[in-house]
């Protein structure tokens, strides 16, 4: 699979399985690591492959590149994909790193005609190349064009994500940003990557060598679920006993000023969430009762076994009520589940609730949303639910797809409204066109659409989120990085010029007629650059580069139907009458 996703060649290819086989004893982290290994399969592969019905120049001339594409993906140093946002070939790229079917090229002295392509096809797979001489290259050399294919990898975009101080050496599930700016996380860490004790609680400060984790005290015996701040005070909840050596039930409270832990009484359970609420502290969790609000000396169940099954996740104070979510039922003789309200004196439904446990609410274009579990053996999932007239509405579930993007499976953990755009993160998989990307989306609703953007790739969950500044999100998970670069389970990325982030924006870009069936005129305010045009499947149909701010896309020959249409900045929607 991962190495179909570096070249979907590998789906039709005839390989050894025992080749393959190598990789399960290699350490493969970046996306670089898994070219090389393809390439190293690739190269092997060829190498033994009968070419009995090639002449003897040939066959030198074939072996001769080979070997020079066993140095290529040593040295691993390939071209970086910063004009594309989804995984694509790049011919030759800005500073002139060329791809590897580029770079057989030149060893062979024919780099003008791997120039040549770059120029008038930089992004084409080989077998859509239509430059002059590529196919008598091709058979110059021993090659055939569906081998050069398999040879030819995508590469991935090049967005940055910040690591923080090197990171922490476990899951980061929760985090809390103080007024002053101040980043505190806990989870199922027990040290900073770079060294320092911190048991499964931080706070990111900046020292005299530079930016580094410091623990709380000696922090607390298990892992941290949830964290809020409120009167100066940090409260943590978990699967802990003891804060800093004293009793601390799951349990408990930090106080900024003094720099002390403090008993925050007794749950005889987890604590998965906490909440202010009519300026008074509730837990929700699979302790007794799944719901309590703290007096100030002891907690007091405010259920009253009105909620039975697993557990309260999320909190949420919404007007005059506060939102609880999570995987339980309610106690009514109908089957209403994972959502209820309490109002202050008692708990009430919320419809029939949602089809799956809720792990989050957030606030959107005035509505009220929850993130939930996809459970892939359930026909009535859902990812994302949203509240209307009084009831929950599946707005993603099973194969989601709209004409800007598709959600393709997986939980969603947690929300975050940035602007106009809800960010939705967790262990998914999303897709809008060609581009792949999971655990981080944005989410845009309007009257007129609904888009879909993936934001990363990272090797594994997103547990938690937060703004850290106006801009730059901090993200904390499971994960170690995108394709394994060394972030440790906490990073920041600057929202503002994120990955796709351009393709949020319609207005600068002028398309018209639109429906048309001959020809459409695209006029942007600046230079267009680079044009893609898309079919529904994601398949290229046409592309231009315009230095101009205005030109005629040619529409005739296209069948009727929906196409997508790409400017360097830009992104429209076009229908083919």
């Amino acid at each position: 699979e991962k190495l179909i996703e570096v070249n979907a060649e590998w789906k039709t290819q005839q390989f050894s399985t025992e080749l393959v086989n190598q990789l399960k004893s290699k350490n493969l982290l970046t996306f670089n690591d898994w070219i090389a290994a393809h390439l190293m399969l690739v190269e092997s592969t060829l190498k033994n492959r009968d070419v009995s019905h090639l002449t003897t120049a040939q066959r030198n001339n074939r072996l001769h590149l080979l070997s020079e594409l066993n140095g290529y993906w040593k040295a691993k140093i390939f071209p970086i994909n910063d004009y594309l946002t989804y995984k694509n070939p790049v011919f030759i790229d800005r500073i002139g790193t060329h791809c590897a079917v580029g770079y057989l090229m030149q060893q062979s002295g024919n780099d003008k005609l791997a120039r040549e392509i770059d120029a008038n096809e930089k992004f084409a797979y080989v077998k859509e190349i239509k430059t002059e001489g590529v196919a008598a290259w091709a058979k110059t050399y021993g090659f055939t064009i569906d081998e050069l294919a398999w040879i030819q990898p995508g590469y991935p975009p090049n967005f940055v994500l910040t690591d923080l101080a090197g990171g922490l050496n476990g899951a980061v599930n929760a985090m809390a940003i103080d007024q002053s700016g101040t980043l505190y996380v806990g989870g199922n860490f027990t040290n900073a990557t770079e060294g320092g004790e911190c048991n499964h609680v931080a706070v990111y400060l900046s020292g005299i060598a530079g930016w580094l984790w410091a623990p709380l005290g000696q922090g607390l015996n298990g892992n941290v679920h949830t964290m809020l701040i409120h009167n100066n005070k940090l409260y943590v909840g978990g699967d802990f006993i003891t804060a800093d050596g004293i009793s601390a039930n799951h349990i408990a409270a930090y106080d900024l000023q003094s720099g002390q832990w403090e008993n925050a009484g007794s749950l005889d359970g987890t604590v998965k969430t906490l909440a202010i609420f009519n300026n008074e502290l509730y837990a929700g969790g699979s302790f007794t009762g799944f719901l309590s609000k703290w007096n100030g000396n002891n907690w007091i169940d405010v259920a009253a076994g009105f909620l039975y099954g697993n557990e309260v996740r999320t909190l949420e104070a919404n007007g005059e009520v506060l939102y609880i979510g999570g995987d339980f039922e309610l106690a009514t003789g109908a089957l209403r589940k994972n959502v209820a309200i309490y109002d202050g004196t008692y708990i009430l439904l919320s419809g029939m609730g949602t089809a799956t446990p809720v792990n989050d609410f957030e606030t959107y274009n005035g509505k009220l949303y929850a993130a939930c579990d996809y459970i892939s053996a359930t026909n009535d999932t859902c990812a994302l639910a949203v509240l209307d007239e009084m009831e929950w509405k599946t707005v993603i579930g099973r194969n989601y797809f709209v004409s800007s993007g598709a959600f393709l499976s997986g939980d969603i953990k947690k929300l975050l409204t940035n602007g106009n755009e809800m960010l939705a993160a967790g262990n998914f998989f999303c897709a809008v066109e060609m581009l792949i990307g999971n655990n981080l989306m944005a989410y845009r609703e309007s009257a007129q659409d609904t888009m879909i953007t993936p934001l990363l790739v990272t090797d594994s969950a997103i547990n938690c989120m937060a703004f850290l500044y106006s801009n730059t999100l901090c993200i904390g998970g499971d994960f170690v990085g995108p394709q394994g670069d060394p972030l440790n389970h906490i990073a920041s990325i600057d929202i503002s010029t994120g990955i796709n982030k351009q393709f949020l924006n319609h207005s600068e870009l002028k398309v018209y007629p639109n429906p048309s069936s001959d020809f459409v005129t695209v006029e942007a305010e600046s230079s267009l650059g680079t044009i893609n045009l898309f079919d529904v499947t994601g398949k290229l149909v046409y592309q231009s580069f315009e230095n101009g701010s205005k030109t005629l896309l040619p529409f005739k020959d296209l069948s009727k139907g929906v196409y997508f249409l790409k400017s360097e900045k830009h992104i429209e929607k076009i229908i083919k009458q």
